[in-house]
């Protein structure tokens, strides 16, 4: 019986988890404030090679994100990954032109602490955040 537990326990920590994300998962930018962070990156498309730069920098500070707070959210032309926002909506709220790669840095009080037209590098990013802790 031990062993049968042991080779399932194995299995178990071999089968790859897929993680699937509810509406419980997800907020809005706006409902954000107070909690976390955020770090919205717009763009053309979610395969803007902009896009996937950032979104590797963020890979990178996974941890580090993560104790500061900080959400990363995606915004394309139709589509926000990170939040139930509209992309049209986002847009409006941070000013930015359909078509327009920017990043914008919002702290817990929802005010904009950064914004770039290229992707942000780490360091700036963490210096950003622990300047305004």
């Amino acid at each position: 019986m031990k062993m049968i537990r042991i080779a399932l326990l194995g299995l178990m920590l071999l089968t790859p988890a897929t993680a699937q994300a509810t509406a419980d998962d997800l907020r809005s930018v706006s409902g954000m404030e107070t909690h976390n962070r955020a770090l919205l990156v717009f763009a053309p498309s979610l395969a803007d090679p902009r896009m996937t730069r950032q979104h590797a920098i963020m890979a990178q500070l996974a941890v580090q994100a993560a104790a500061r707070d900080l959400l990363f959210v995606q915004v394309d032309k139709t589509r926000v990954i990170g939040s139930h926002d509209t992309a049209d909506s986002l847009r409006r709220r941070f000013r930015v032109p359909l078509g327009t790669f920017r990043v914008v840095l919002i702290d817990k009080n929802g005010h904009t602490v950064l914004a770039a037209p290229a992707p942000l590098a780490g360091g700036a990013i963490i210096r950003a955040i622990d300047a305004r802790r």
